[in-house]
Protein backbone atom coordinates (compact mmCIF):
# COMPACT_ATOMS: atom_id res chain seq x y z
CA UNK A 1 0.00 0.00 0.00
CA UNK A 2 1.44 3.41 -0.91
CA UNK A 3 2.35 5.85 1.80
CA UNK A 4 0.00 8.80 2.22
CA UNK A 5 0.54 12.39 3.13
CA UNK A 6 -2.20 14.48 4.78
CA UNK A 7 -4.65 15.96 2.28
CA UNK A 8 -5.75 19.59 2.34
CA UNK A 9 -9.32 20.31 3.39
CA UNK A 10 -11.25 18.54 0.63
CA UNK A 11 -14.06 19.99 -1.42
CA UNK A 12 -17.26 17.98 -1.47
CA UNK A 13 -19.75 17.32 -4.23
CA UNK A 14 -23.11 16.52 -2.66
CA UNK A 15 -26.51 15.36 -3.94
CA UNK A 16 -29.55 17.54 -4.45
CA UNK A 17 -32.59 16.47 -2.45
CA UNK A 18 -35.89 18.22 -2.92
CA UNK A 19 -36.15 20.53 0.08
CA UNK A 20 -37.24 24.15 0.60
CA UNK A 21 -34.60 26.86 0.43
CA UNK A 22 -34.26 27.00 4.22
CA UNK A 23 -32.50 23.62 4.08
CA UNK A 24 -29.98 24.79 1.47
CA UNK A 25 -29.41 28.12 3.20
CA UNK A 26 -28.55 26.21 6.37
CA UNK A 27 -26.07 24.03 4.47
CA UNK A 28 -24.55 27.06 2.79
CA UNK A 29 -24.00 28.75 6.13
CA UNK A 30 -22.49 25.63 7.71
CA UNK A 31 -20.43 24.21 4.81
CA UNK A 32 -19.81 26.92 2.22
CA UNK A 33 -16.07 26.36 2.54
CA UNK A 34 -16.43 22.64 1.93
CA UNK A 35 -19.12 22.17 -0.74
CA UNK A 36 -17.76 22.51 -4.26
CA UNK A 37 -21.03 21.73 -6.02
CA UNK A 38 -24.46 20.16 -5.73
CA UNK A 39 -25.28 17.57 -8.41
CA UNK A 40 -28.69 16.99 -9.97
CA UNK A 41 -30.36 16.10 -13.27
CA UNK A 42 -31.38 19.09 -15.36
CA UNK A 43 -35.16 19.59 -15.09
CA UNK A 44 -36.82 18.33 -18.25
CA UNK A 45 -33.73 16.47 -19.49
CA UNK A 46 -34.76 13.10 -20.93
CA UNK A 47 -31.36 11.44 -21.28
CA UNK A 48 -31.47 10.03 -17.74
CA UNK A 49 -29.31 10.52 -14.68
CA UNK A 50 -28.52 7.02 -13.50
CA UNK A 51 -31.27 7.05 -10.88
CA UNK A 52 -35.09 6.93 -10.81
CA UNK A 53 -37.04 10.17 -11.24
CA UNK A 54 -37.06 12.11 -8.00
CA UNK A 55 -39.25 14.86 -6.50
CA UNK A 56 -38.58 18.27 -8.02
CA UNK A 57 -41.04 20.62 -6.32
CA UNK A 58 -38.29 22.99 -5.16
CA UNK A 59 -35.62 22.43 -7.80
CA UNK A 60 -36.27 25.63 -9.78
CA UNK A 61 -36.18 27.67 -6.56
CA UNK A 62 -32.85 26.05 -5.74
CA UNK A 63 -31.40 26.73 -9.19
CA UNK A 64 -32.68 30.31 -9.26
CA UNK A 65 -31.08 30.99 -5.87
CA UNK A 66 -27.59 30.40 -7.34
CA UNK A 67 -26.59 29.54 -3.78
CA UNK A 68 -24.26 26.68 -4.78
CA UNK A 69 -22.41 25.81 -7.97
CA UNK A 70 -24.27 23.01 -9.77
CA UNK A 71 -23.07 19.86 -11.50
CA UNK A 72 -25.59 18.70 -14.11
CA UNK A 73 -25.94 14.94 -14.58
CA UNK A 74 -26.00 13.49 -18.08
CA UNK A 75 -24.96 10.06 -16.94
CA UNK A 76 -27.52 7.48 -17.99
CA UNK A 77 -25.82 4.11 -18.31
CA UNK A 78 -26.93 3.83 -21.96
CA UNK A 79 -28.04 6.69 -24.21
CA UNK A 80 -31.28 6.00 -26.10
CA UNK A 81 -29.89 7.21 -29.46
CA UNK A 82 -26.51 7.80 -31.15
CA UNK A 83 -24.59 10.42 -29.24
CA UNK A 84 -24.80 13.09 -31.96
CA UNK A 85 -28.61 12.80 -32.04
CA UNK A 86 -28.86 12.96 -28.27
CA UNK A 87 -26.63 16.00 -28.11
CA UNK A 88 -28.56 17.80 -30.84
CA UNK A 89 -31.80 17.31 -28.91
CA UNK A 90 -30.46 18.54 -25.57
CA UNK A 91 -28.12 21.31 -26.76
CA UNK A 92 -30.64 24.20 -26.67
CA UNK A 93 -31.85 23.17 -23.20
CA UNK A 94 -28.28 23.04 -21.91
CA UNK A 95 -27.42 26.42 -23.41
CA UNK A 96 -30.46 28.04 -21.79
CA UNK A 97 -29.74 26.42 -18.42
CA UNK A 98 -26.06 27.40 -18.42
CA UNK A 99 -26.90 31.02 -19.24
CA UNK A 100 -29.53 31.16 -16.48
CA UNK A 101 -28.21 29.15 -13.54
CA UNK A 102 -24.91 28.67 -11.73
CA UNK A 103 -23.86 25.56 -13.61
CA UNK A 104 -20.13 24.94 -13.41
CA UNK A 105 -19.82 21.25 -14.31
CA UNK A 106 -21.42 18.46 -16.30
CA UNK A 107 -21.10 14.85 -15.18
CA UNK A 108 -21.30 12.34 -18.01
CA UNK A 109 -20.99 8.63 -18.63
CA UNK A 110 -20.65 8.50 -22.42
CA UNK A 111 -17.17 9.81 -23.20
CA UNK A 112 -18.21 10.67 -26.77
CA UNK A 113 -20.23 13.56 -25.33
CA UNK A 114 -17.09 15.18 -23.93
CA UNK A 115 -15.62 16.81 -27.10
CA UNK A 116 -19.08 18.09 -28.10
CA UNK A 117 -19.58 19.69 -24.70
CA UNK A 118 -16.04 21.08 -24.59
CA UNK A 119 -16.49 22.69 -27.97
CA UNK A 120 -19.73 24.46 -27.05
CA UNK A 121 -19.09 25.10 -23.35
CA UNK A 122 -15.32 25.43 -22.90
CA UNK A 123 -15.62 27.09 -19.48
CA UNK A 124 -17.48 24.16 -17.92
CA UNK A 125 -15.66 21.39 -16.11
CA UNK A 126 -16.45 17.87 -17.31
CA UNK A 127 -16.57 15.02 -14.80
CA UNK A 128 -16.51 11.33 -15.64
CA UNK A 129 -19.21 9.44 -13.73
CA UNK A 130 -18.40 6.37 -11.68
CA UNK A 131 -20.74 4.58 -14.12
CA UNK A 132 -17.96 4.85 -16.73
CA UNK A 133 -16.26 2.09 -14.70
CA UNK A 134 -12.77 3.59 -15.01
CA UNK A 135 -10.48 1.50 -12.82
CA UNK A 136 -7.23 1.23 -14.76
CA UNK A 137 -4.54 3.57 -16.15
CA UNK A 138 -5.00 1.86 -19.52
CA UNK A 139 -8.39 3.59 -19.85
CA UNK A 140 -7.08 7.08 -19.15
CA UNK A 141 -5.97 7.73 -22.74
CA UNK A 142 -9.66 8.07 -23.67
CA UNK A 143 -10.30 10.75 -21.04
CA UNK A 144 -8.33 13.75 -22.30
CA UNK A 145 -11.43 15.99 -22.34
CA UNK A 146 -12.30 15.28 -18.69
CA UNK A 147 -11.31 17.55 -15.83
CA UNK A 148 -12.54 15.31 -13.01
CA UNK A 149 -12.91 11.55 -12.69
CA UNK A 150 -14.98 9.54 -10.22
CA UNK A 151 -13.31 6.11 -10.23
CA UNK A 152 -15.26 2.91 -10.55
CA UNK A 153 -16.54 1.70 -7.21
CA UNK A 154 -14.76 -1.56 -8.01
CA UNK A 155 -11.56 0.09 -6.75
CA UNK A 156 -12.87 2.41 -4.03
CA UNK A 157 -11.33 0.17 -1.40
CA UNK A 158 -8.20 -0.68 -3.37
CA UNK A 159 -5.60 1.97 -2.45
CA UNK A 160 -2.98 0.59 -4.82
CA UNK A 161 -5.36 0.79 -7.80
CA UNK A 162 -6.46 4.30 -6.77
CA UNK A 163 -2.83 5.39 -6.56
CA UNK A 164 -2.06 4.10 -10.06
CA UNK A 165 -5.15 5.81 -11.47
CA UNK A 166 -4.34 9.10 -9.77
CA UNK A 167 -0.80 9.00 -11.16
CA UNK A 168 -2.12 8.41 -14.69
CA UNK A 169 -5.06 10.84 -14.82
CA UNK A 170 -4.25 14.49 -15.57
CA UNK A 171 -7.21 15.98 -13.69
CA UNK A 172 -8.78 15.65 -10.25
CA UNK A 173 -9.82 12.34 -8.73
CA UNK A 174 -13.16 12.59 -6.94
CA UNK A 175 -13.64 9.66 -4.57
CA UNK A 176 -17.22 8.63 -3.80
CA UNK A 177 -17.27 7.58 -0.18
CA UNK A 178 -20.64 6.18 0.81
CA UNK A 179 -21.97 4.09 -2.06
CA UNK A 180 -22.15 0.49 -0.91
CA UNK A 181 -22.38 -1.35 -4.22
CA UNK A 182 -20.55 -4.67 -4.23
CA UNK A 183 -17.32 -4.26 -6.24
CA UNK A 184 -17.68 -7.69 -7.82
CA UNK A 185 -21.42 -7.53 -8.54
CA UNK A 186 -22.23 -8.85 -12.06
CA UNK A 187 -25.72 -7.33 -11.89
CA UNK A 188 -24.58 -3.70 -11.61
CA UNK A 189 -25.15 -2.75 -15.26
CA UNK A 190 -28.69 -4.16 -15.36
CA UNK A 191 -29.46 -2.60 -11.96
CA UNK A 192 -28.52 0.92 -13.06
CA UNK A 193 -30.35 0.44 -16.37
CA UNK A 194 -33.57 -0.57 -14.60
CA UNK A 195 -33.28 2.38 -12.22
CA UNK A 196 -33.56 4.78 -15.16
CA UNK A 197 -36.67 3.17 -16.68
CA UNK A 198 -39.73 5.34 -16.03
CA UNK A 199 -42.07 2.34 -16.16
CA UNK A 200 -40.25 0.76 -13.18
CA UNK A 201 -41.44 3.03 -10.38
CA UNK A 202 -39.72 1.21 -7.50
CA UNK A 203 -36.69 -0.67 -8.86
CA UNK A 204 -35.66 -3.53 -6.62
CA UNK A 205 -32.11 -4.29 -5.67
CA UNK A 206 -31.05 -7.14 -7.95
CA UNK A 207 -28.46 -8.44 -5.48
CA UNK A 208 -30.98 -8.80 -2.63
CA UNK A 209 -31.36 -12.58 -2.97
CA UNK A 210 -27.59 -13.00 -3.19
CA UNK A 211 -27.09 -10.98 0.00
CA UNK A 212 -29.65 -13.08 1.85
CA UNK A 213 -27.49 -16.09 1.04
CA UNK A 214 -24.15 -14.36 1.64
CA UNK A 215 -24.88 -11.45 4.02
CA UNK A 216 -21.21 -11.06 4.94
CA UNK A 217 -20.55 -9.73 1.42
CA UNK A 218 -22.01 -6.45 2.69
CA UNK A 219 -18.65 -5.90 4.40
CA UNK A 220 -16.95 -5.77 0.99
CA UNK A 221 -19.09 -2.86 -0.29
CA UNK A 222 -17.57 0.24 -1.89
CA UNK A 223 -17.72 2.49 1.15
CA UNK A 224 -15.28 4.50 3.22
CA UNK A 225 -16.38 5.54 6.70
CA UNK A 226 -15.60 9.09 7.89
CA UNK A 227 -13.14 7.79 10.48
CA UNK A 228 -11.24 5.91 7.76
CA UNK A 229 -10.81 8.76 5.30
CA UNK A 230 -7.31 9.32 6.63
CA UNK A 231 -6.33 5.98 5.09
CA UNK A 232 -7.03 7.48 1.65
CA UNK A 233 -5.39 10.88 2.05
CA UNK A 234 -3.20 11.53 -0.97
CA UNK A 235 -5.28 9.29 -3.25
CA UNK A 236 -7.94 11.85 -4.16
CA UNK A 237 -8.43 15.56 -4.80
CA UNK A 238 -12.12 15.82 -4.04
CA UNK A 239 -14.77 13.77 -2.26
CA UNK A 240 -18.33 12.93 -3.25
CA UNK A 241 -21.33 12.05 -1.13
CA UNK A 242 -23.90 9.84 -2.85
CA UNK A 243 -27.47 9.43 -1.70
CA UNK A 244 -30.06 11.27 -3.77
CA UNK A 245 -32.43 8.52 -2.59
CA UNK A 246 -30.86 7.05 0.56
CA UNK A 247 -30.27 10.53 2.05
CA UNK A 248 -33.57 12.06 0.92
CA UNK A 249 -34.54 12.62 4.56
CA UNK A 250 -33.08 16.05 5.39
CA UNK A 251 -32.17 15.16 8.98
CA UNK A 252 -30.24 12.11 7.82
CA UNK A 253 -28.60 14.15 5.07
CA UNK A 254 -27.35 16.76 7.56
CA UNK A 255 -26.16 14.06 9.96
CA UNK A 256 -24.17 12.12 7.35
CA UNK A 257 -22.68 15.22 5.71
CA UNK A 258 -21.54 16.66 9.05
CA UNK A 259 -19.88 13.41 10.05
CA UNK A 260 -18.01 13.08 6.76
CA UNK A 261 -16.87 16.69 6.58
CA UNK A 262 -15.67 16.65 10.20
CA UNK A 263 -14.52 13.00 10.09
CA UNK A 264 -16.73 12.04 13.01
CA UNK A 265 -17.16 8.24 13.22
CA UNK A 266 -20.24 6.55 11.82
CA UNK A 267 -21.27 2.91 11.78
CA UNK A 268 -21.56 1.32 8.31
CA UNK A 269 -25.37 1.17 8.40
CA UNK A 270 -25.58 4.94 9.05
CA UNK A 271 -23.90 6.29 5.90
CA UNK A 272 -26.78 6.04 3.41
CA UNK A 273 -25.10 3.36 1.34
CA UNK A 274 -28.25 1.90 -0.17
CA UNK A 275 -29.63 -1.66 -0.31
CA UNK A 276 -26.28 -3.41 -0.58
CA UNK A 277 -24.90 -1.64 2.48
CA UNK A 278 -24.53 -3.03 5.98
CA UNK A 279 -28.08 -3.27 7.28
CA UNK A 280 -27.60 -3.40 11.05
CA UNK A 281 -25.49 -1.72 13.74
CA UNK A 282 -22.01 -3.21 13.47
CA UNK A 283 -18.89 -1.88 15.17
CA UNK A 284 -16.17 -1.94 12.51
CA UNK A 285 -12.66 -2.27 13.86
CA UNK A 286 -10.09 -0.21 11.94
CA UNK A 287 -7.59 -3.06 11.84
CA UNK A 288 -10.19 -5.26 10.16
CA UNK A 289 -10.94 -2.49 7.66
CA UNK A 290 -7.24 -2.06 6.86
CA UNK A 291 -7.00 -5.79 6.28
CA UNK A 292 -9.78 -5.60 3.66
CA UNK A 293 -7.91 -2.82 1.85
CA UNK A 294 -4.76 -4.90 1.51
CA UNK A 295 -6.36 -8.23 0.57
CA UNK A 296 -6.41 -9.71 -2.94
CA UNK A 297 -10.25 -9.54 -3.12
CA UNK A 298 -10.48 -13.29 -3.72
CA UNK A 299 -13.59 -13.77 -1.60
CA UNK A 300 -14.14 -17.40 -2.67
CA UNK A 301 -10.84 -18.42 -1.06
CA UNK A 302 -11.09 -16.28 2.09
CA UNK A 303 -13.24 -16.31 5.22
CA UNK A 304 -12.06 -13.10 6.91
CA UNK A 305 -15.22 -11.07 6.19
CA UNK A 306 -17.51 -14.04 6.74
CA UNK A 307 -15.95 -14.79 10.12
CA UNK A 308 -16.08 -11.13 11.15
CA UNK A 309 -19.76 -10.85 10.15
CA UNK A 310 -20.69 -13.96 12.11
CA UNK A 311 -18.79 -12.70 15.14
CA UNK A 312 -20.29 -9.19 15.11
CA UNK A 313 -23.92 -9.72 14.08
CA UNK A 314 -26.81 -11.53 15.84
CA UNK A 315 -27.35 -15.09 14.69
CA UNK A 316 -30.96 -14.35 13.83
CA UNK A 317 -29.97 -11.62 11.37
CA UNK A 318 -30.69 -12.23 7.68
CA UNK A 319 -29.17 -10.38 4.77
CA UNK A 320 -32.32 -8.41 4.08
CA UNK A 321 -32.30 -4.65 4.30
CA UNK A 322 -34.95 -3.43 6.75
Amino acid sequence: MPSHKPAPSPTWTVPYIDQPMAFWEELHHAYQGHIKSVYLPLPGMKTGSGRPKQPDKYVIDFLNSRLFPVSILINALVLPQPVQDVYASMGPMLEQAISTWRITEITLTNIALAPLLKSDFPDLALAGSTLMEIDSPSQVMFLSDLDVLVPSTRITRNPDALYRLKQAFHGDIRLMVNEACLPSCPLRTQHFFEMTRPEIVFPRSLCEDFLVKYPWMRLTGSWVLPQHLHLFDGLYDQLKLSGRISLSNPSRYRHVLKHYVQRIPLLPHEIGGGPAGVCCPLDLDEMFYIKTLACDKNCMACTVCKDYWQEKTPRRLTGKTP
